[in-house]
């Protein structure tokens, strides 16, 4: 049953003190509001049938408790600059804010996220770089939970790293990115609410062009190694000459090589995408003289003993570079030169097209073996 349409007073006499009294029913039930005086009982009649006739029911089926929580809601949110409607609309969309997170050490978090990158076949290098940056940040911040982790608290240990390891701007910004990535898997598994990685400001990095190695360098190069170590010529000339990555240069098998056909297949890329690199004359050349495929175990070790004779500095895929340059320099064409490095023409074009002059290309693919006496000097 509704409440009744009209609210009446009606005088009351109980030990012969008189009062004013209003019967009405309530969501079924029988309510009686008592006043001293009959000009209060009007009042309360006519402000009560006008808030009926404004808002329905929906505020007279409220107690008085509750009528106060409304009242004390609406002067807070209209100090707050909003309404009622929108501080109910916000904690709808962020209800899940109030749930409780699981307890997830940042250590637990890290491995299962390293397990989770393995099982999809992340490659082995990516892998590694991970275990790199987050060793740091395991040793950092010790057992504590992944969910507790703050911006600033990033940018603190950051900034150790900057001046404990000597970390540069590219070592921060890589840094930074694994860290955004593992804050944005443990969202997504509901270990954090929010991402604090996602606001932290990236050095700013001025723009050098890639290192490459100068004709005479190259040379260099290529005798240093027939000296030190004549079967490194295979992963060197590759470099060098084809352009391939270093981790691609591993995971080349015998049958990747068709020195027949002049081409070399890389069918296990960065990129994930089958390549096919057709190969110079006198890259070819070089290939012979080394040990051939797959390369040797001990590469890194035994390439920087080769590094470590050499007169100048050697830079971060300086062979590559020195590929790319070369070769857009020669043919002149970087979207061909873009699909034998498996690089986007964007890249190549951005960095690569001025470094090396014509004359220097030809130099450059003109550098052969010449025996001589059973020794292989270089040409010039």
């Amino acid at each position: 049953m509704g409440a009744t349409k009209s609210f009446t007073p009606k005088r009351w006499k109980v030990n012969g003190k008189a009062s004013w009294v209003i019967d009405f029913t309530e969501n079924g039930k029988r309510t009686r509001k008592k006043f001293l005086a009959k000009t209060a009982a009007e009042d309360w009649a006519k402000d009560e049938m006008r808030i009926r006739e404004l808002y329905g029911q929906g505020w007279t089926n409220l107690d008085d408790k509750s009528r106060i929580a409304v009242v004390e809601g609406y002067i807070r949110s209209k100090d707050g600059g909003y309404t009622l409607s929108e501080a109910l609309d916000f904690f709808e969309a962020n209800r899940s804010l109030h749930t409780r997170l699981p307890k997830q050490t940042i250590h637990e978090a890290i491995d299962e996220f390293i397990a989770d990158k393995r099982r999809i076949g992340l490659r082995k290098t990516s892998i590694n770089g991970y275990n790199y940056t987050f060793g740091r940040f395991k040793d950092h911040f010790g057992p504590k939970q992944i969910s507790s982790i703050t911006l600033k608290q990033i940018n603190q240990w950051l900034d150790q790293m900057r001046l404990t390891f000597q970390w540069s701007a590219t070592s921060q910004i890589c840094a930074i990115t694994r860290v955004r990535v593992l804050f944005s898997w443990c969202v997504n598994n509901g270990y954090c609410r929010e991402n604090p990685a996602t606001r932290i400001e990236k050095p700013k990095l001025e723009y050098q062009p890639p290192g490459i190695l100068t004709v005479d360098q190259t040379r260099e190069l290529l005798a240093t190694t027939q000296e030190i170590d004549s079967g490194m010529l295979t992963y060197v000339a590759l470099g060098v000459f084809a352009g391939v990555r270093p981790q691609e240069i591993l995971l080349l098998e015998p049958i990747n090589l068709k020195l027949d056909r002049k081409i070399l297949e890389i069918t296990k890329a960065k990129t994930r995408r089958r390549r096919i690199v057709h190969l110079s004359d006198n890259c070819i050349s070089w290939l012979r003289l080394g040990q051939g495929l797959p390369c040797e175990s001990g590469t890194w070790r035994r390439l920087k003993k080769i590094r470590d004779k050499l007169s100048f500095k050697w830079q971060h895929d300086i062979m590559r570079h020195s590929f790319c340059s070369y070769h857009v320099a020669y043919h002149r064409n970087t979207a061909m030169t873009a699909l034998e490095a498996g690089h986007t023409e964007t890249i190549l074009f951005k960095h690569y097209r001025e470094l090396v002059s014509e004359e220097d290309a030809k130099e450059f693919w003109d550098i052969l073996p010449v025996k001589s006496d059973q020794r292989t000097t270089l040409a010039a």
